[in-house]
């Protein structure tokens, strides 16, 4: 009964591989020079104490990072630029907000 299963198992394995067929792979656009890739990032933080016996500041921040890149490849010229930009505001209790 095991032999029997390992061999169902081994056969439906090797038929599910030849049962896929190829994609037709599209040819890349040689057109194109520049590729972008990039991600936005956006972060909000907050801390409250109450009743805690330490202390502490109660706190909130906001934070912005923009991070891309700007690739060119053409023939044998190749040209990479990256770009991070970041903003951050904060504030703690009744203090004004803080650029960071």
């Amino acid at each position: 009964m095991k032999k029997a299963l390992l061999f169902l198992m081994l056969l439906s394995g090797s038929l599910a591989g030849f049962a896929q067929t190829p994609v037709a792979t599209a040819k890349p656009d040689t057109a194109k020079v520049w590729t972008i890739h990039g991600q936005n990032t956006f972060l909000i933080n907050q801390s409250s104490f109450s009743h805690w016996a330490a202390g502490g500041a109660d706190a909130i921040a906001l934070n912005v990072v923009l991070d891309y890149d700007f690739d060119y490849k053409k023939n044998k010229w190749s040209w990479d630029n990256k770009v991070i930009i970041g903003y951050g505001l904060a504030k703690q209790n009744e203090g004004g907000w803080q650029k960071k």
